[in-house]
């Protein structure tokens, strides 16, 4: 049940506190509105859900002019959003644009191009989220030459999510340039506490890159800011950043703790769609562990909540994580529905065909032609699919847990596979090395510690048996 105005207190968080009580304090309309406004921002991002409901119900009660309630609508929209609540954020969203129509110039209407943007980057259409991009943008250009703190704030704000749609669909280099520009932007207006989130974001480029040290160090330094400011959500993201390279590292243990943390913040902020990564992540790591069942079982939960906030991008990467497990379960013909599945969301999406799903393909190919006694075309079908992948930059979305180099590594260590299976040992050798060339170049950036838990996972431990396998061929 929302609480009621004026039974709301802080009396644990001086800033918020202090924000109630200037709210209070305001005899002038236009002041209370944007004391009130500020007051729902910050109770917003700590997760003081019933708190910031009543603050804004006040807020739409009180506003008295067109750009107040186009402002009370943009910020419901903001609410939503951070509840994973999608489709009903649109809805204010696209009510505030149009009554922002006739003010082409207006920040607020900055604020809900960009917000619909991130509406549908989390869903993961992002060509048309990179449409809203280009909407807030016309209207930052609107206001070119202006020197005001909000319009060189707002533009900060486009670059970060500039920055995520190109990292996402593997445009790195120019994600970082988005990211520069950004923090540059930050540390003009002061705001050094809004690049935690840039590091959040730089973080996953490194991992993404499987530079997983500069990840680990981007991201602990976001933990702690994060921590610091008391926003949960940024802290929630954190922890399943967090989560994923200590996957990644093969350090399981503080995995789980994370990704534990992350679902705890996440009930607290009702950040419904951050369950979707959390539990995927337990998932891996119960799979990673050989704890099929359990994997299974987080998957289906993760599966279960994309499908419910309506992510179709996050709903495709946990179908080929489902497939990896259905292949390592010894279960191809489920391996295939879950592809199957993941290939028309991604086409839906309009990603098409991935270098993921490529790999993935071939390797239910080669499960399928070792069934029995092996099958010598299909054998050499998944090595055309594997060779055409690595005859390519290998790509791979941002919301895939996986890094292009990693999957680059799984590629050579299957096409190596299926070259010895063929009885071509010289070519399976020579694949073989390239997978063991990439393993030593993520494993030399790492100090003595953080490597022995890599090379100790069980993903990597098959190329080196492959390769002794091979030496005594």
């Amino acid at each position: 049940m929302t609480e009621k105005p004026e039974e709301i207190k802080f009396q644990e968080d001086p800033d918020l506190a202090a924000l109630l009580a200037s709210y209070r304090k305001a005899a002038v309309p236009r002041d209370k509105f944007a004391a009130g406004i500020s007051l729902f921002d910050l109770a917003d991002a700590k997760g003081h859900k019933e708190q910031s409901a009543a603050i804004l119900e006040e807020l739409e009660k009180d506003a008295y002019t067109e750009e107040q309630r186009n402002i009370v609508l943009i910020k419901r929209g903001e609410n939503l959003l951070r509840q994973s609540r999608f489709e009903e954020a649109v809805v204010y969203l696209e009510r505030a644009i149009v009554g922002l129509s006739g003010n082409p110039d207006s920040l607020d209407l900055f604020h809900a191009y960009r917000n619909l943007a991130w509406v549908y980057f989390r869903q993961g259409y992002l060509e048309r989220a990179r449409s809203f991009t280009d909407g807030a943008g016309l209207v930052l250009d609107l206001r070119a030459g202006r020197t005001d703190r909000e319009t060189a704030s707002a533009k900060a704000s486009l670059y970060h999510i500039l920055g995520l749609i190109d990292s996402t669909v593997g445009e790195h280099d120019r994600a970082i340039e988005y990211y520069d520009k950004e923090i540059g932007l930050l540390e003009e207006l002061g705001e050094g506490a809004r690049t935690s989130s840039v590091y959040n974001n730089l973080s996953g480029i490194y991992k993404a890159k499987a530079l997983f040290a500069q990840a680990l160090e981007f991201q602990l330094k976001s933990f702690n800011m994060a921590e610091q400011s008391g926003e949960l959500l940024s802290v929630a993201i954190s922890c399943n950043n967090l989560g994923e390279i200590y996957h990644a590292l093969g350090r399981y243990r503080q995995a789980r703790e994370f990704y534990g943390r992350y679902l705890e913040i996440n009930q607290k902020i009702n950040n419904l769609v951050g369950d979707a990564f959390g539990h995927a992540g337990l998932g891996r790591i119960y799979q990673s562990t050989g704890d099929h069942q359990s994997a299974e079982k987080e998957f289906a939960k993760a599966l279960e909540v994309a499908g419910e906030v309506k992510g179709r991008g996050k709903e495709a990467s946990i179908l080929a994580e489902m497939a990896e497990l259905y292949l390592a379960w010894g279960q191809p013909e489920k391996a295939v529905q879950c592809l199957d599945k993941a290939i028309q969301i991604s086409l839906e999406i309009e990603r098409f065909n991935t270098h993921r799903h490529q790999v993935l393909n071939a390797k239910i190919i080669i499960s399928r032609a070792l069934a029995d006694r092996p099958d010598r075309a299909m054998l050499a079908k998944a090595r055309d699919l594997l060779a055409d992948v690595l005859s390519r930059t290998i790509i791979v979305e941002d919301e895939e847990a996986v890094s292009a180099i990693e999957l680059e590594i799984e590629a050579w260590y299957n096409l190596a596979k299926t070259d010895h299976q063929l009885g071509e040992t010289a070519r399976a050798k020579e694949n073989i090395a390239s997978a063991i060339e990439k393993i030593d170049s993520i494993a030399g950036q790492l100090e003595a510690d953080l490597k022995k838990g890599f090379l100790q996972r069980k993903e990597i431990m098959s190329v080196f048996s492959l390769r002794e396998q091979l030496n005594k061929t």
